[in-house]
């Protein structure tokens, strides 16, 4: 990319990168650290023109998580996440949260303090968790 001139790539991550998900502290912690290296090399590679797209989808209905009995609000299909990530990198959107209810939600969640963001979060959690 750097001989060419620069490009754009386009990383998929995920809401969970941005707070601890009970049940799923591994890949939360994953998903962070995925965040950090993107903004770390949008620093070190804007120089060559090389951008970067983080798409950070909620919950996707998929194979794998089909009764995998963790809850997934405002589930969408791997269809609909599909036209949000083409969307955000055409417009080269910088960081892509979607869908709507989830990001506000994530968002909501950080600005909370600590304590009550984690009894929220728990409250989402399975009642034999």
């Amino acid at each position: 990319m750097k001989a060419s001139g620069g490009g754009l790539i386009a990383h998929t991550n995920s809401l969970a990168g941005f707070l601890g998900v009970p049940m799923q502290g591994p890949y939360s912690a994953a998903k962070a650290a995925c965040r950090l290296l993107l903004d770390t090399s949008r620093a070190e590679l804007r120089r060559y023109d090389i951008r970067f797209t983080s798409v950070y989808p909620g919950f996707i209905a998929t194979e794998r998580t089909a009764g995998d009995g963790i809850p997934a609000p405002f589930e969408k299909s791997a269809q609909a996440c599909a036209a949000h990530i083409v969307r955000a990198m055409q417009r080269e959107a910088r960081d892509a949260l979607f869908p709507w209810q989830t990001k506000w939600m994530t968002r909501v969640l950080q600005w909370l303090p600590k304590p009550w963001a984690a009894q929220l979060m728990l409250k989402l959690a399975p009642a034999d968790y």
